[in-house]
Formats: C-alpha cells, structure tokens, sequence
C-alpha cells in the first residue's frame, strides 16, 4: 500500500504510517502482513487505527502466523479479517483469488474521511 509524499512515493512498511501524506488511490481494503522491515504489522496496524484518515478502512491480516497471540493481537487491534498464508503456492493463489472475489462482490461503503494526513 503506497502513498503519495511530498518528497515521491513512501512504502508505509519501511517508513510508517505518521510519515505519509495523501494516499495515491483510496483502497477499499488494506492487506498487511505481520512480518515487515522496520515496523512491524502490529505496530503498523496501531498507528493505522490512531491516524484519523486511515482508522476506518478494513485491514486484513495476510500472514504465515498461526500463533495464537497474534491472532488475537490483530483482532484486538481491530482487523478486520486474519487470514493465514497456505505453504502450498497453488492453493495460496487459489486463498488469493477468493479473497479478491470476495471483496469484489461485496461492494463495500468506503470509510468517511474524518481527518486529514
């Protein structure tokens, strides 16, 4: 998930969420996986959740964790949906296909932005 900067386009995995401007496209859901360079998914889904412009938008969890603490860290932090990554790459494109249909045919509201980057 990438977002426009003043200075060009910034990662949020490498350089946090407090350090974006505004969003290149709005999406209408953010994949996150726990395990990413700098800040971690926990972390970067707390401050995704404290940012008045990104709190409202759905975050799933795409991760390798089975770990109960985290799945119970995600869901505490409000994720919207936890969803664990199949070692085996054709069933993990097949997870993947469903996921995006699913999102594709629910046509979800987007969130009311209540504050500015």
């Amino acid at each position: 998930f990438f977002f426009q900067a003043e200075d060009g386009i910034r990662d949020t995995s490498v350089t946090g969420v407090q350090t974006c401007a505004l969003p290149i496209f709005p999406p209408h859901v953010i994949v996150l996986d726990l395990n990413m360079p700098v800040l971690d998914g926990h972390e970067t889904l707390r401050l995704m959740r404290e940012h008045p412009a990104l709190r409202h938008y759905p975050v799933v969890i795409l991760t390798s964790s089975q770990e109960p603490q985290d799945i119970a860290q995600a869901y505490d932090g409000s994720a919207a949906l936890y969803l664990v990554k199949d070692l085996d790459y054709h069933v993990f494109v097949e997870q993947m296909r469903a996921f995006v249909s699913f999102f594709q045919l629910c046509h979800f509201a987007p969130p009311v932005l209540t504050g500015q980057f």
